[in-house]
């Protein structure tokens, strides 16, 4: 925990937004219309109310509401780091969105903001500039699946209507796992 007072809110943003990706295997643009009422804290786990039109809308069609559990590495886990941000930007919040800007007026930051911030955390972990924000959704969904994930809830994290959609455009091979996870403890886990 030590380690996240330590960062700067733009290293601090760029994590948190890195993680919601990795996690959720949503889009930037999931995470960019998140606002603060959309958050429901539990006793151990975080539930993320989707009430927003998505590029995944349609008649009869909604992403579920995404919920996320207590990871056992506080420098890993999505909820740490989401409180973390939370405090730092109590005083700065000029609106109800749940990303705000690292530079006043810290108002609400638009999806080019997130993936920027995303980008910036790609590059400094060594990610060849080939890859784009929206490779994390492949990355883990295909480190899921060879987690031994079963793709009826890779499907419904990422919030697919059906496998065709994974296996055409984002299943990657990558070496499979003997033991089913969740997804996102197969996503944090350190055994890629």
């Amino acid at each position: 925990m030590e380690k996240m007072k330590n960062l700067t809110l733009l290293e601090l943003s760029s994590k948190l937004c890195m993680l919601f990706l990795l996690v959720t295997a949503q889009r930037c643009q999931t995470l960019h219309l998140i606002e603060m009422d959309d958050l429901h804290f539990r006793e151990n786990s975080l539930e993320i109310k989707t009430n927003h039109v998505l590029k995944q809308t349609r008649p009869g069609y909604h992403l579920h509401d995404i919920v996320l559990d207590r990871y056992h590495n506080n420098n890993l886990c999505i909820i740490e780091t989401l409180n973390e941000y939370l405090q730092r930007t109590q005083g700065l919040r000029t609106d109800k969105k749940l990303l705000v800007s690292t530079q006043k007026p810290h108002q609400g930051v638009s999806q080019a903001t997130v993936s920027r911030w995303v980008k910036i955390l790609m590059l400094k972990a060594g990610i060849k500039k080939q890859f784009g924000v929206h490779s994390t959704r492949a990355a883990s969904t295909s480190a899921a699946r060879a987690k031994g994930v079963p793709i009826a809830s890779i499907i419904k994290t990422a919030g697919w209507s059906n496998a065709r959609t994974f296996e055409k455009f984002y299943h990657r091979t990558l070496p499979k796992e003997d033991q089913p996870l969740s997804f996102q403890s197969a996503i944090l886990s350190k055994d890629h």
